[in-house]
């Protein structure tokens, strides 16, 4: 409003609703030209402040968010959907892998007699531990778990170790302690498989049977032959007298010079080198009645290499040259004692040559003989797999809403996995009791503790009956 007529200052009224309007117009000309003036870099600074402050709001809600969800979902007050449980990122880099295996948390066991061939492993794949008979670190390695000695048979091989250590009351305990532990054998039998399943663990390898087959030579041998990789000239069949192995030798053009071995047997155990009927009197007795593979003896330079048969094709290893024979670690001929990495050890070219013959044996057709064996002897029958699946998260306390869900989730078909159900002939109720009765020692005292109860044998798996029911026979004892 303006002055007052006929009081001083009406001209200057008339100023100011005509000046003043513009005076504020300059002003903000002027203020948009210091911004513009003003050097980049502190208007860059400034805009980056206002940025972080939004992107620590943002993360922190974030952080909180998934806390929160992790603590929900370890209180057993929720339970994730299927789908955030089951999708796996897929993994395009070693920077990658390593990254995953590093925050691993499931448990996996090597078992072997001691550490020595994987050490170092450690340090690169989380919630690994060494289950050894040995103790070469004195107690003193973080991840090497050495249960105390009790009696035992004599060893006779690497299995009877495997076995002693798994079935040791003290792993079994620890086993048990920490649920969907797998575990890992550098040789194991079906007896390994039968005790590692009473101690609620898996082996995170193929079958026994499947491999005790293709732990043949003479298997091996006639599975490369058919995937077109070379073998050292040799023939197949049996000898009962050193004229028997001899003609053999003739039949398949080999000499009188032989590498005999028998299917079964490591680290050159069961290697016999028979140049004379004094050599074959030597070794006959561990000869006659197996099926042999007789091939001729070649002045070369053993080597092995290691690979992975996937549906995504067959990872190789590197090349690595044998050493064997060295009287001072080894107590027969041919024995196997380590190998040398070095590829300066190998012509050039070599490598890349073994590697391709590696890869075009896992990716022929005898990949596909394997599995068609394994379908034949009832090792990928899904029906057995879902009963043992069921048994198992029985023992855990689990229920059958739970149990249904993750077997779906692996594929299996809805009549199968309610017959599997079925068949386990559990009694629901009663699990739950058990269940509730392991994880509260008193019963709901008010609604909001019977609320959270109840959330917890939900997340397990039960039904509202069956819960219902928990909580109020459990109310009933507390009475009596």
């Amino acid at each position: 409003m303006g002055w007052p007529a006929g009081r001083p200052g009406n001209e200057m009224s008339r100023l100011s609703r005509t000046e003043l309007p513009r005076r504020a117009a300059r002003r903000r000309r002027a203020n948009r030209l210091r911004h513009w003036l003003t050097p980049a870099p502190w208007r860059f600074f400034g805009r980056l402040q206002e940025t972080a402050r939004l992107w620590i709001k943002t993360q922190g809600l974030r952080i909180l968010l998934e806390l929160e969800d992790a603590w929900v979902i370890k209180k057993g007050n929720h339970m994730p959907p299927a789908k955030k449980r089951t999708r796996r990122k897929k993994l395009t880099g070693l920077s990658e892998i390593f990254n995953y295996l590093r925050k691993n948390t499931k448990p996996i066991y090597i078992v072997t007699p001691t550490p020595y061939s994987l050490l170092g492993l450690d340090q690169w794949v989380g919630g690994l531990e060494f289950i050894n008979y040995f103790d070469i670190f004195d107690g003193s390695h973080p991840r090497a778990f050495v249960p105390t000695k009790i009696m035992h048979d004599e060893f006779q091989s690497m299995e009877d170790v495997g076995n002693y250590l798994v079935s040791h009351p003290q792993f079994v305990a620890k086993a048990k302690a920490n649920p969907d532990g797998k575990a890992i054998f550098v040789m194991f039998n079906e007896t390994t498989e039968q005790l590692c399943a009473d101690a609620g663990i898996e082996v995170a390898l193929a079958p026994a049977a499947l491999r005790e087959r293709l732990d043949s030579k003479i298997v091996t041998t006639q599975l490369g032959n058919e995937a077109g990789v070379d073998s050292a000239p040799n023939i197949m069949g049996e000898a009962d007298s050193y004229e028997a192995l001899m003609d053999l030798a003739k039949k398949g053009k080999l000499g009188s010079d032989l590498v005999v071995q028998t299917p079964y047997g490591d680290s050159g155990r069961t290697t016999f080198f028979i140049k004379s009927r004094k050599d074959w009197d030597k070794y006959s007795a561990k000869i006659i009645d197996q099926k042999l593979k007789v091939m001729k003896r070649l002045n070369h330079l053993p080597g092995a290499i290691e690979g992975c048969a996937t549906r995504l094709g067959t990872f190789v290893g590197p090349v690595m040259t044998d050493i064997t024979g060295f009287a001072e670690v080894t107590p027969y001929k041919g024995g196997w004692c380590g190998n040398d990495a070095s590829p300066a050890l190998l012509p050039e070219g070599v490598p890349d040559k073994v590697r391709e013959m590696a890869r075009k044996f896992g990716d022929s057709e005898a990949l596909d003989a394997a599995l068609d064996w394994c379908q034949e002897h009832d090792f990928l029958n899904d029906r057995r797999f879902a009963g043992f699946f069921v048994r198992s998260r029985i023992e855990r306390g689990q229920g059958p809403l739970r149990i249904r869900s993750e077997l779906q989730q692996r594929g299996l078909p809805e009549a199968l996995v309610k017959e599997a159900l079925e068949q386990a002939e559990c009694d629901w109720f009663a699990l739950a009791r058990e269940t509730h009765a392991r994880r509260f020692r008193r019963p709901p005292a008010d609604r909001k503790e019977k609320a959270r109860q109840l959330r917890f044998l939900q997340s397990r798996g039960f039904d509202a009956e069956q819960s219902f029911n928990a909580l109020d026979l459990a109310g009933e004892e507390d009475l009596d």
